[in-house]
């Protein structure tokens, strides 16, 4: 299993397959604890005991904008430092709880993608990264890849239902200060290593 990674080089492990390949390094630290290492602006994080994506009772984290106008109602990870990276891939799982919008933003770099949380789910909006979304019960598994040289640096969204396309970092709204949406499992991996097990 992936695991939130902090060393000073890259960790290598035996396949089932007998061969040595670089481990699936999470570099999103605590990433299913949003209350943890996650930096918040404009809004809260929510402990919430609910049935988790892999089936177990699980806390989650609602992310619940302030009622305050902003264009940063939004968590951060890996804020105090952006990671270097000659390409990547985050995917996360999202529910909607008020609002069912959300966006991505990478943070270090002008990429972006936002994705609507009713009915099959899709994606609204995508620029320089490639942004793909699945239902698989109450939740949606939401992927953004990146195949080339840039810097990384996580910021998940909550937007509003009058959100329709762009940068969430240039949406303005005030919230009502009881929406949000749930955000669980946040894993971002590099995938420029080769050899790196999935």
């Amino acid at each position: 299993d992936a695991f939130s990674y902090t060393g000073a080089s890259n960790k290598t492990m035996v396949d089932s397959d007998g061969l040595l390949k670089w481990a699936p390094h999470n570099l999103v630290l605590q990433s299913e604890n949003l209350t943890s290492s996650w930096a918040v602006q404009n809004g809260t994080i929510s402990s919430t005991s609910a049935t988790a994506p892999d089936g177990s009772l699980t806390t989650t984290t609602l992310f619940v904008p302030s009622a305050t106008s902003s264009s940063s109602h939004r968590v951060l990870a890996n804020n105090a430092s952006n990671i270097a990276v000659n390409g990547y891939k985050l995917h996360f799982w999202q529910q909607p709880s008020g609002y069912t919008k959300l966006g991505f933003r990478n943070g270090a770099v002008g990429e972006y993608a936002s994705f609507l949380l009713t009915g099959a789910g899709s994606v609204i909006d995508s620029v320089n990264c490639t942004a793909t979304i699945v239902k698989e019960g109450d939740w949606y598994f939401c992927t953004i890849e990146r195949d080339s040289v840039t810097d990384i640096r996580v910021d998940l969204w909550a937007l509003d239902d009058a959100y329709t396309a762009g940068n969430p970092n240039n949406y303005t709204y005030t919230g009502d200060g009881t929406s949000g949406v749930y955000i669980w499992g946040a894993h971002l991996y590099r995938s420029d290593l080769g050899g790196m097990v999935d």
